[in-house]
């Protein structure tokens, strides 16, 4: 453990003291030397905003969501369900590009082994940009998804979102983009890229890390879709793990966050 409460000399709540059990051969160096950080479309620190509204979910509202025979539960679950949305359907075959995200890369793998779905990585162009007619020619009558991030971190690359959009919307194929390098950066238009799914990730515009949010437009019924979001996947092994119990601090952080870029930049975010 390298942090224990103590008790304030006012006798309110507990504060937390980071520095008696921190080993002392671990790096230490004064936040005036600390070296200007560069890595932000990696991880980012949360913002103080979002942190402030899940502390009380750490303090006092910390009920388990599948508790729900006593007050704390039921608190809890209404917490998580209001700040989260579904969606169910199913056909067996999904198509996204082998320059994908890892996180939707592992996501298809885990569907390809423990769902025997099948999936197509299909390849791009020189400049990393989708050959949109190829993509076309690899579409089928079974083909209940195509995955394809807005903007790759990496590679610096802007997807043709509108024109990937009129592709499935031609062939009444769901579209699902990642559009969490895209948050708060570049604009977003769900109607005008014929989008039905938009995955965002909270520690990328400043939230925690461990949640992200699904946002369903004009579609219904995408059951193997929704399942992705419960599955982790372990940095060391990429192993599937299942997240039984919902992080309502995490919830909340999430609702939270969107609501702030909303109020901000609710030009680039449009549906």
């Amino acid at each position: 453990m390298w942090f224990k409460a103590m008790s304030t000399s006012s006798g309110g709540d507990p504060q937390l003291s980071f520095g008696e059990f921190i080993p002392q051969d671990y790096p230490r160096r004064p936040v005036s030397k600390r070296p200007i950080y560069l890595n932000s479309p990696v991880a980012m620190q949360v913002d103080p905003h979002i942190l402030n509204t899940m502390m009380p979910f750490f303090t006092v509202r910390f009920g388990n969501p599948h508790s729900q025979f006593h007050f704390y539960g039921m608190e809890a679950k209404d917490i998580v369900e209001l700040t989260r949305g579904q969606a169910y359907k199913e056909k067996r075959h999904i198509m996204t590009m082998q320059t994908e995200d890892e996180s939707v890369l592992y996501s298809c793998r885990h569907l390809e082994i423990k769902e025997g779905i099948e999936v197509t990585y299909h390849s791009v162009r020189s400049d990393e940009v989708v050959d949109v007619e190829k993509l076309k020619s690899l579409i089928r009558l079974d083909t209940n998804l195509v995955s394809n991030s807005a903007v790759n971190d990496e590679l610096g690359v802007i997807q043709l979102m509108e024109e990937i959009g009129a592709i499935c919307k031609e062939f009444e194929v769901p579209f699902h983009t990642n559009a969490s390098y895209a948050l708060g950066k570049n604009p977003i238009n769900v109607k005008k890229w014929n989008v039905g799914l938009v995955s965002l990730c909270g520690d990328l515009v400043y939230g925690p890390k461990g949640i992200g949010a699904l946002y369903p437009y004009g579609i219904l019924n995408v059951s193997f879709v929704a399942r992705i979001l419960n599955v982790s996947f372990v940095a060391d092994d990429g192993d599937p793990v299942l997240y039984r119990t919902p992080q309502v601090t995490l919830f909340t952080s999430m609702a939270e966050r969107l609501k702030m870029l909303w109020n901000s930049c609710g030009d680039k975010l449009q549906t």
